[in-house]
C-alpha cells in the first residue's frame, strides 16, 4: 500500500508498506528544501546502479536535458 499525506506547502509524507519517505520542493521553487523533490526521487529509481558496477550520477536543471554519467564511487 502507498499512502501520501500532505504536510503543508509543497511537503509530502510517503508511506510505502511501512517504509517512510518525504518529498519537498527546493526553496527556489517555493518549497522548504526539507527533502528530495519528487523528480529527484523518480531519478533515483531510474538511475540506480547495478549491484556490482559503477555508480551512476544524474544531473539536471530547469532548462537542461537529463544527463547521465557513469563513474566509480
Amino acid at each position: 500500500m502507498i499512502a501520501l499525506s500532505y504536510l503543508g506547502g509543497d511537503r509530502l509524507h510517503i508511506d510505502v508498506r511501512g517504509h517512510e519517505l518525504s518529498a519537498d520542493q527546493t526553496v527556489e521553487d517555493g518549497g522548504g528544501d526539507t527533502a528530495p523533490t519528487p523528480t529527484e526521487l523518480f531519478l533515483v529509481v531510474r538511475a540506480r546502479p547495478c549491484r556490482e558496477g559503477p555508480a551512476v550520477v544524474v544531473s539536471f536543471g530547469p532548462s537542461d536535458h537529463l544527463h547521465r554519467s557513469v563513474g566509480w564511487a
